[in-house]
């Protein structure tokens, strides 16, 4: 018996002690990234017996932009239809939508493809602070349907090697509708989507952030759509900041010598400014001690102009 008791007491202590490893991670909240990284959709049609493939999606970042004193991430999309049933979509790539995010609050919002002056269409795309049994509302500009789905559950799960939160939804009828949101990666069911659209449904394949696959459904190739489109260079790929979100340590460089970066949080209060002397393009800054948790802009100046990145501290 003392033997039994020994070994009851040593599962448990390693129970406890898993447990409160998972529990202090998942504790910790994963915002969304805001830059290099990119979804993979697709969308069937059930209206058709036993479901056809409508179109494969890529939903992927190309840039930012203020407003509202908000920092906007600028979302695209690629779109590239099935063989098997061509719609009127059009092949190529448009205009998908505006994203940012409160990480304090751990709230995210999205902002419809027609303007960024439409402020009815703002909404919670995601709330991270949801408990069991609240609601939760799928109400878009680009998709009023005024639906609404409840969480589950409240679980976690093993994304690289961190726990991240994930909320199970049902329907109105209490049933478990298989969908799951996961933090700083969205939903099973399109990405960005939460529920069908009459006989649509999107799934999403694939998520891959700074080219790290993080959710990859079974026997799915995880890689970028490959369209006619020709890529140009965006002004705001001259400067790159890592790693983002970042615990304070970040890298940045540049195609040209920076001569002043000076940080500032969203509402535009400066909390730091460094001169960087020379023909220097790459920098390293330590900002553990000086910022807290959260979302704050860089102005990195150079000789021929002004680049305002994001950067996300947690």
């Amino acid at each position: 018996m003392r033997i039994l008791r020994y070994v009851t007491l040593g599962i448990l202590i390693h129970f406890i002690q898993w447990d409160s490893r998972v529990l202090a991670q998942t504790s910790r909240y994963f915002p969304f990234p805001q830059s290099d990284a990119f979804w993979r959709v697709t969308e069937y049609d059930y209206s058709y017996p036993g479901g056809v493939e409508i179109s494969d999606y890529q939903i992927y970042f190309v840039g930012d932009t203020l407003y509202n004193g908000n920092l906007f991430s600028i979302l695209n999309i690629k779109i590239e239809h099935a063989i098997n049933h061509p719609w009127s979509y059009g092949y190529g790539e448009r205009r998908f939508g505006y994203l940012w995010q409160d990480t304090t609050q751990k709230i995210v919002y999205f902002k419809d493809i027609f303007s960024l002056t439409c402020n009815t269409c703002d909404s919670v795309l995601y709330n991270f602070n949801l408990e069991v049994g609240d609601s939760v509302i799928n109400l878009n500009c680009f998709m009023q349907t005024g639906l609404y789905n409840y969480i589950h559950s409240i679980d976690s799960v093993l994304i690289g090697s961190d726990y991240r939160k994930k909320y199970t939804l049902e329907n109105g009828s209490h049933q478990v509708t298989g969908v799951e949101i996961i933090e700083g990666i969205g939903s099973t069911l399109g990405g960005f989507y939460q529920y069908d659209m009459f006989e649509q449904y999107f799934r999403l394949n694939c998520f891959q952030q700074t080219g790290v696959v993080l959710f990859n459904m079974p026997n799915y190739t995880c890689g970028e759509l490959v369209t006619n489109i020709i890529e140009t260079q965006d002004e705001a790929e001259k400067v790159s900041i890592y790693p983002n979100p970042s615990n304070g340590d970040i890298n940045i460089q540049s195609l040209l010598p920076i001569k002043e970066i000076r940080i500032s949080t969203i509402s535009g209060v400066e909390v730091k400014q460094m001169l960087i002397c020379g023909e220097e393009k790459r920098t390293a800054i330590n900002l553990t001690s000086t910022l807290t948790s959260g979302m704050y802009l860089i102005h990195l100046f150079t000789e021929e102009k002004v680049y305002v990145k994001y950067i996300v501290i947690y």
